[in-house]
């Protein structure tokens, strides 16, 4: 009697441990409560298994090759040089096509910093030209009445990008903006950049008046006598 008693605890210990193993693993499960309508609650029973589908924004960078600012709107990127023209003595419009082929405008300036900073890259861009001065194409033009009659260093000039702002980019050579009628609809403006040991050396009159990066009212056409780049910008 007490074999058969020990042989049914036996059997019995036996089904319990195969029932045991052959559970599947437990599922955690994450109850999430959420306010309901009218202030009640509800209960979303999501797995643990599952992931998170929270997106980071990229953050957003200027290409190689092209000057970074950080401006109220954005991270504005400007590009300077001449590679894409089939002369060096691009007009302003050939430099808006230009730009535009790489999915810009020709530039204004927000402040100093950045006329500054346009300044000294478009002078290592000569360097490479073995030229020692020459004329970068900004993204601005004569507000009406203001082409022949100067309107004053703040007001003759309007931004011409879509994104620059305010008068703080205007640093003119001596008696800039001029009364000069220059053909065309409208007069342009270029960025003057030259070498330190330039202003010695023989070169045109006219330049005396200017220092490296400061503005100058001209026409719109090529110089052949006048190297010109181009400052592209546009929103990274």
């Amino acid at each position: 009697m007490k074999l058969l008693f020990l042989f049914l605890v036996l059997l019995a210990l036996g089904s319990a441990h195969r029932h045991h193993r052959h559970r599947g693993p437990k599922k955690l499960v994450k109850v999430i409560t959420v306010n309901g309508p009218k202030g009640g609650a509800r209960d979303f029973h999501k797995s643990s298994s599952s992931s998170s589908s929270e997106e980071i924004e990229e953050e957003k960078k200027c290409a190689p090759g092209w000057l970074s600012f950080q401006r109220d709107i954005g991270l504005w990127c400007v590009l300077v040089g001449n590679k894409g023209s089939k002369s060096h003595h691009l007009s302003q419009p050939d430099a808006e096509t230009i730009c535009r082929q790489h999915g810009a405008t020709l530039t204004g300036l927000q402040n100093d910093e950045e006329r500054k900073e346009i300044a000294s890259e478009a002078l290592h861009q000569l360097g490479e030209l073995k030229v020692e001065y020459g004329g970068v194409w900004l993204g601005a033009e004569t507000n009406s009445n203001c082409k022949t009659t100067s309107c004053g260093p703040l007001k003759t000039f309007k931004w011409t990008d879509g994104h620059t702002t305010g008068t703080d980019g205007f640093t003119w050579g001596t008696d800039e903006p001029d009364d000069e009628d220059w053909h065309g609809k409208h007069a342009c403006l270029q960025q003057i950049v030259m070498t330190k040991t330039f202003p010695m050396s023989k070169h045109e009159a006219w330049l005396d008046s200017f220092q490296n990066g400061e503005l100058d009212k001209t026409k719109c056409d090529k110089d052949n006598y006048m190297t010109r780049l181009y400052a592209c910008g546009k929103l990274a």
